[in-house]
């Protein structure tokens, strides 16, 4: 399972644009998350059971903060085309 979401997380990040502030927002809330899945599994993996709900909490908004700004953008220039 966790290769499977490092692989799309990672054709996700291939797939955004650094230079714009949005997308680069959410490259580094993708990135991030998923060191801290990794961080999760290795501990995990010697038995321990902690989890910071607030990192992840904090992860998981930024890139929901950053999708929301993309989403309200795309449909901008979708409107634009009208």
């Amino acid at each position: 399972m966790s290769a499977e979401i490092m692989a799309e997380c990672n054709m996700i990040t291939l797939m955004l644009n650094p230079a714009k502030p949005d997308q680069a927002a959410l490259r580094d809330a993708i990135q991030s998350a998923l060191q801290f899945t990794q961080q999760c599994f290795q501990q995990a993996a010697v038995g321990s059971r902690n989890f910071n709900d607030h990192e992840y909490r904090t992860y998981k908004q930024a890139a929901f903060d950053a999708m929301t700004r993309l989403g309200v953008e795309a449909w901008k220039q979708v409107k634009s085309l009208s």
